[in-house]
């Protein structure tokens, strides 16, 4: 993250990365430059750390800093104790909880210069202490360059790294999401989803907003993802409309993800009168599942005409009794990776019967739903559903048990590349994005690797695909993905070799390859003018 004194320029562009504690590269790069009033900054590799150990282990966690500027620079990390402040989630650094792993590294400070247009790495380095309990730790590390006093436009930047490691296994969240609300202003539509997360367990979360009007046009979408909900904190997603919705009555959706869960949308209507939205319907405060399910997922083969039987057990966690709802809905999957439950409910060539639809579950108690699918005639490849359950007293999110049904010998993988737009800050190229298409009737999970190839021919670096969802992708579904490019590359022209690896025909692998360019210019040499010397002459 980087934070400027007069505004913050960069939000998160980049994705997080899930490090190993064997961590021994760094896999993911985040330019943080800008020439805005003189700032040329600088490049820094990852852009965060979550880590997995042990109690006793020694984790490494290099931290790659490019020097950008024509000029040395002399840069100062530090690691922090630090606390988030409630919905609003501004850093408190220095102020420690009893999640705080600050202590961990025996060295907390790193002072060095870096030449211009030049990189060095920063061994950071921890050891979990023995006898450290479960669960998940977190500090920050702050960057700072050395300011130029003598040039009053420079702004200061403030460069920070979280750092979270999860210690062993961890329980269920305890989440509770509230309703979205929406707020009109004279040029500007905010909806804000709120987060509670009353537990000791750290959890990735994001969100949908839709917006539509009374005749249910989508007025917009929104999308943010990949953000951090640390232990007992609470949090605020909002997503911003450069507009002003006029006077009208409005539904805003939203819907949450949780790791790699998503859940079925919170609903909330407004009203707007006179430039002001006003709700038409209460606030919620809404809960995850209050019970289990157990197998989680339903995947079979079978051929056309067949049926299979199934059975699912749900267990109650709380001490009241639970009456659970079940339906079967079509699932879909989003550009991000993660499964979307569709309100249709017709799955063809596919039937699924539900026995019974309405289970009443004892305190801690468990009750059994039966499940039903049959394949009807001419139906090929896979047929992908979801069984969404949810608690009639309205107070939870609902449990989605994702499952599918494929007709053997009916198989036809395909898979598209798509190459998108290379992003840059200035002329420098810091990513390159593209689209996958699964064009064919199976669901796939394929092995992806990126290289960068320089003039075309020469491997010189591999880079990192950041997994979308768990990484297989649903008939008909498109992903959009972005690769980060490393900091440290030569001028000169490269491409990006990306092969998916998505299928086997008698026994060779089936491919799909693209070549994604781009080209890195030079950097521009600053020049000082001569100074101008007096000459003779009268006064």
């Amino acid at each position: 993250m980087l934070r400027l004194t007069k505004s913050n320029l960069f939000k998160a562009l980049y994705r997080s990365i899930l490090c190993e504690a064997t961590l021994a590269a760094l896999v993911v790069c985040a330019a943080a430059q800008t020439e805005v009033q003189g700032l040329r900054g600088m490049a820094i590799a990852p852009v965060m750390y979550r880590a997995t150990g042990h109690a006793g282990a020694a984790l490494a966690l290099p931290v790659e800093i490019q020097n950008l500027d024509m000029t040395p620079v002399k840069v100062t990390l530090t690691i922090h104790s630090v606390t988030y402040s409630d919905w609003t989630y501004g850093p408190n650094l220095d102020k420690a909880n009893k999640f705080d792993c600050s202590d961990w590294f025996p060295t907390k400070t790193y002072e060095k210069t870096i030449a211009s247009t030049s990189n060095f790495t920063i061994p950071l380095k921890c050891t979990v202490p023995k006898g450290t309990l479960n669960g998940v730790y977190y500090c920050l590390g702050t960057i700072e360059p050395t300011v130029d006093p003598s040039n009053p436009n420079k702004i200061h930047a403030q460069y920070q790294i979280p750092i979270i490691v999860r210690i062993g296994s961890l329980p269920k969240p305890e989440l509770k999401f509230g309703s979205p609300t929406l707020d009109v202003q004279s040029n500007l539509t905010t909806i804000t989803m709120p987060f509670v997360n009353d537990g000791d367990v750290f959890t990735v979360i994001g969100a949908t907003a839709q917006v539509r009007d009374a005749t249910g046009r989508l007025v917009a979408t929104r999308t943010d993802a990949d953000r951090n909900l640390y232990p007992q904190s609470k949090r605020k997603l909002s997503f911003s409309l450069p507009q002003k919705l006029p006077d009208g009555q409005y539904q805003v959706q939203v819907t949450c993800q949780v790791n790699l869960q998503t859940f079925r949308p919170i609903t909330a209507a407004y009203v707007v009168t006179k430039g002001k939205a006003v709700p038409a319907t209460p606030g919620a405060v809404i809960s995850l599942p209050p019970f289990t399910v157990d197998p989680p997922v339903f995947h079979g083969s079978m051929p056309t005409g067949a049926t299979r039987m199934q059975t699912i057990k749900f267990t109650n966690q709380t001490a009241n009794q639970l009456t659970v709802a079940v339906t079967v809905h079509r699932l879909s999957q989003s550009n991000n990776g993660l499964f979307q439950v569709l309100e249709d409910k017709a799955i063809e060539p596919l039937q699924v019967e539900l026995s019974p639809e309405t289970l009443v579950i004892p305190p801690r108690g468990t009750a059994v739903l039966r499940v039903k699918a049959s394949v009807a005639s001419g139906a090929t490849g896979d047929t992908w559903f979801a069984i969404s359950a949810v608690s009639t007293a309205h107070d939870s999110l609902s449990q989605e048990i994702y499952g599918s049904i494929r007709v053997p010998k009916t198989e036809n993988p395909k898979l598209e590349i798509t190459p998108g737009e290379v992003g840059k800050v200035g002329s420098i190229p810091i990513s390159t994005d593209y689209e996958v298409t699964n064009n064919g009737n199976i669901a796939l999970l394929p092995k992806v690797n990126a290289s960068i190839m320089e003039a075309g021919l020469t491997a010189i670096a591999k880079l990192e695909v950041p997994p979308l969802g768990d990484g297989g992708i649903l008939p008909g579904a498109t992903l959009h993905n972005r690769l980060m490019l490393p900091p440290n590359l030569k001028p000169g022209a490269y491409t990006v070799r990306l092969e998916y690896q998505y299928a086997e025909k008698d026994g060779q692998p089936i491919s799909e390859i693209k070549q994604l360019p781009f080209f890195v210019p030079a950097a521009k040499k600053t020049t000082t003018p001569p100074k101008k010397t007096k000459t003779g002459g009268l006064k």
